[in-house]
């Protein structure tokens, strides 16, 4: 949060995700990412909005580590009022086998959400883990591969 913000005037959102049909998983992490743009009709800023880290504004955590996983999950913000892209963005450890991290991204609207002043933004709904085996994730290294040396 930028220190100015603080002083902003602030819109609301709060509801609810369920995520269904998530994988055998260890401990993750959900969270809304807000990308801000300048109007309703704006483009999703040029970055691929389905990279693991695009660029964003603000986040809100929805679902911490050490949570427990009763769904649908709850949440209740507020951000400087104006458009945002709001992407819902979960860190899964994934274990089967071996362990390893999917990061995946769900858009949440086709389009920019208004925060306004007055009024509460609802966001209410459920996304779908996509269906990805654990052969088929792609694998960057194992941290045997990692280490070299040492004392």
């Amino acid at each position: 949060m930028r220190f100015l913000d603080r002083f902003r005037k602030k819109g609301a959102i709060m509801g609810s995700i369920s995520i269904r049909d998530l994988p055998a998983h260890g401990p993750f992490i959900a969270y809304l990412a807000f990308t801000k743009v300048s109007a309703k009709d704006s483009p999703f800023p040029a970055d691929d909005p389905g990279a693991p880290f695009h660029k964003c504004d603000y986040v809100v955590p929805i679902k911490e580590v050490d949570e427990p996983e009763a769904q649908p999950f709850t949440f209740r913000a507020e951000e400087p009022i104006g458009f945002y892209y709001l992407v819902l963005r979960v860190i899964l450890t994934r274990i089967s086998g071996r362990l390893g991290v999917q990061i995946e991204n769900f858009p949440l609207s086709a389009g920019p959400v208004e925060l306004r002043r007055e009024g509460t933004v609802t966001a209410n709904g459920s996304v779908t883990w996509p269906s990805i085996a654990d052969a088929d994730l792609h694998e960057y290294g194992r941290f045997e591969d990692l280490i070299h040396g040492g004392a």
